[in-house]
């Protein structure tokens, strides 16, 4: 039984949000549902509308979606120091929208490039700005902080469920050049949302959160706060690494190693590669409210689980749910096709993984960055997110010469490790960050 700590403030327990977080949760949904949509089908699209060989798609797929996360570097640059955090996500949306558009009028050489590299730029514009803004919208001791980016991250996997079906739908009923014109108009629809109105509620939100005064940092405090965060993303780079096979490997053993018809209670059905990847989503849906909830009750009774080791406990999971993928490739999937169980559960291992380190982690970076760099810091995240990809996009190589159980098996390892150096720098790291679980924000 857990005991409730009866000095614990009421308002631990019922907090209200600022309603731009809202805002910017629904801009994030409708953004996400067209990233994922396109992310969900990207390896497919490369290799069946345009002939590119399978390894040589995952290493396109890994390396776009690494040099969007790259671009969050000049773009947290562009919103520090330029024209502000909500005109450089603006300006990213608008981009997103162009190439979109321009994959789907379904050009061929340079404007097949120009389109990707303009989504490549409005990711990179849009990711660090919007992040920045929910930061601003709390104050440094604000104990709503991780509380809503949790609902931010929950909005972000509505989107990663609802995009892939709609992908998976779209382009069977009619094209490709389909999904990509639905893409640019969420996109659209995310610019509508923002001007018709959201930005005064925006501005609102962020004058509150600044009113009173602000202490600045003392020169040795951001000092320990910026490495502790090239720490963080330094080994989020694994993470990365592990998370981007759900959208390039996992995405081929889906379609080509897995069984995808079965029948339940005398009706058949057809799982998809779109349907693991809607699942994933479902997954973190699903979960994230229960393991918001469990921390906040081992919170309140006084047994916690510290932030560090949260991150180490969802490293762990994610070396798991890779081994037991390499296990499924030992039992037929290398080479004939599988149960679709064993991607379910792989996925169930990797939620928490992925809610601990994604979710977490993005509350860190804002909390823990100084204000004047914190677009440029969160930038660093993101491309943290870069390399992780590329070097998932590089593994993606070795799908077609390597057994399949090795490269998962690969995976299972560095992520293994990754909780290594983390438990060995737990004590420095727990310093910098606070010993107490993050969801206290304090």
């Amino acid at each position: 039984m857990v005991h409730r700590d009866p000095s614990a403030p009421a308002q631990l327990r019922r907090v209200s949000q600022p309603r731009a977080l809202y805002l910017l949760s629904a801009v994030e949904l409708l953004e996400r549902a067209a990233g994922i949509a396109m992310l969900a089908v990207f390896p497919l699209y490369l290799r069946d509308h345009h002939g590119i060989e399978a390894s040589a798609a995952l290493f396109i797929a890994g390396a776009f979606w690494g040099v969007s996360y790259l671009m969050s570097l000049p773009g947290g640059w562009v919103a520090d120091r330029v024209v502000g955090a909500e005109r450089t996500m603006l300006g990213g949306l608008g981009a997103l929208a162009v190439g979109y558009a321009g994959l789907a009028l379904d050009c061929g050489g340079a404007r097949w490039w120009l389109a990707l590299g303009m989504l490549t730029v409005g990711h990179g514009l849009f990711k660090p700005a919007l992040t920045t803004l929910i930061g601003r919208l709390y104050r440094p001791d604000d104990r709503r902080r991780t509380s809503g980016f949790m609902i931010f991250y929950f909005a972000v996997n509505v989107g990663a469920v609802l995009g892939p079906l709609a992908a998976q739908w779209t382009r069977n009923r009619w094209s490709w050049p389909a999904l990509f014109a639905g893409a640019a108009s969420l996109s659209l629809a995310a610019i509508l949302l923002l001007v018709g109105g959201g930005q005064r509620l925006l501005t609102l939100g962020i004058e509150r959160a600044e009113e009173g005064p602000v202490v600045p940092l003392k020169s040795s405090t951001e000092q320990e706060r910026v490495r502790a965060l090239l720490l963080l993303s330094a080994v989020s780079v694994v993470f990365w690494l592990a998370i981007q096979q759900t959208g390039s490997s996992l995405v081929l053993f889906a379609a080509e190693h897995t069984t995808r018809e079965f029948i339940v209670a005398g009706f058949s059905f057809t799982l998809r590669p779109e349907h693991f990847t809607a699942f994933h989503g479902g997954m973190v849906l699903l979960l994230l409210p229960l393991l918001t909830w469990h921390a906040e009750r081992r919170r309140v009774s006084g047994v916690e689980v510290s932030a560090v080791d949260r991150m180490v406990h969802g490293f762990v999971l994610l070396s798991a749910a890779f081994a037991l993928l390499g296990f499924a490739g030992l039992q037929g999937g290398d080479a004939g096709r599988i149960g679709p169980l064993w991607l379910v559960v792989g996925y169930v291992l990797m939620t928490p993984g992925e809610v601990w380190l994604s979710a977490f982690g993005l509350s860190l970076v804002t909390r823990l960055a100084p204000p004047r760099m914190t677009a440029r810091l969160t930038g660093l995240w993101f491309a943290a997110v870069a390399v992780g990809h590329w070097l998932g996009g590089a593994l993606g190589l070795l799908w077609s010469r390597w057994p399949h159980h090795r490269c998962f098996a690969v995976v299972a390892v560095l992520t293994l490790s990754a909780a290594v150096v983390l438990l060995h720098r737990r004590e420095r790291l727990e310093a910098i960050i606070g010993s107490r679980s993050v969801l206290s924000d304090s």
